[in-house]
C-alpha cells in the first residue's frame, strides 16, 4: 500500500506459510534493520529470486551441519538466513 509520496505505508510478502510485513520509516517510526532466519522449501530458488530483485549475497547456498542454507541482505539492509525445510 503506497503513500501519496510513493513510500511504502504497508507491504506484505508471503514465503511459504510465513507472512512478513514491512514499511518505510517515517515520522515516529524510525528506520531499523532486522535479521530473519527462515525455513523455505527451496533455498536455491529463494536465494536466486532475492538476488534477482536487488539483494546482495552474504553466503551462497551450501550444505552446512544444520542443512542446506544461504544468506542475503535485502536493499533495506535486512539480513535473511534461509535453510531448506526438511521434506
Amino acid at each position: 500500500m503506497p503513500t501519496e509520496s510513493n513510500e511504502i505505508m504497508h507491504g506484505e510478502i508471503r514465503i511459504g506459510d510465513a507472512v512478513v510485513m514491512f514499511a518505510d520509516a517515517r515520522g515516529s517510526w524510525k528506520e531499523k534493520t532486522a535479521a530473519m532466519y527462515m525455513y523455505v522449501p527451496d533455498v536455491s530458488n529463494v536465494y536466486k529470486s532475492a538476488l534477482d530483485n536487488g539483494a546482495t549475497s552474504l553466503e551462497e547456498p551450501q550444505e552446512k551441519e544444520y542443512g542446506f542454507a544461504a544468506g542475503f541482505e535485502d536493499p533495506f539492509g535486512n539480513h535473511w538466513f534461509i535453510v531448506e525445510a526438511e521434506k
